[in-house]
C-alpha cells in the first residue's frame, strides 16, 4: 500500500477545492534548485497523467530518484521518508504551501510527525 503526502495550498490535499500552486510557479521552483532534473518521456512512460509536470530530486541521501509530481495544482510523492518530506518541507516555503499527508498528518521540517490538520486524521 502506498500514501501520499503533497505540497499542497489546499486544507485537504484530496479535495479538489482550494487554493492551486501553478504549474508554472512549480516549475521555477525546481528549475532553480539545482539538485532536480526534469524526468524523460522514457521515464515518465505511458499511463501517467498527461497534464502533469514530473521532477526528479537527485540528492537523496540514500541515492533514491524521488519523484514530485505537479498535477492539478498541488505536488505529489509518493511513500516519502522523512529526507524527502524534510526536501518538500523546503520547497514547500518558497511558495507559500504546506505539505500534509493524505490523512492529514502534518510534519516538522526535519521530515518527522508533527500532529494532523485539526488534530486528528481526515
Amino acid at each position: 500500500m502506498s500514501i501520499y503526502v503533497y505540497i499542497t495550498r489546499r486544507r485537504n490535499p484530496i479535495d479538489d477545492e482550494g487554493p492551486t500552486i501553478s504549474e508554472v510557479e512549480w516549475l521555477s521552483v525546481v528549475s532553480n534548485d539545482p539538485t532536480f532534473r526534469n524526468a524523460s518521456v522514457e521515464e515518465i512512460g505511458s499511463g501517467r497523467p498527461s497534464k502533469s509536470s514530473y521532477s526528479i530530486w537527485l540528492e537523496h541521501p540514500e541515492g533514491l530518484d524521488a519523484w514530485f509530481i505537479w498535477t492539478n495544482g498541488q505536488i505529489d510523492i509518493r511513500n516519502p521518508d522523512e529526507p524527502l518530506i524534510a526536501k518538500a518541507m523546503a520547497l514547500a516555503s518558497k511558495i507559500d504551501a504546506n505539505v500534509v499527508s493524505e490523512m492529514g498528518e502534518l510534519f516538522n521540517e526535519d521530515g518527522r510527525h508533527k500532529g494532523f490538520v485539526d488534530g486528528e486524521p481526515w
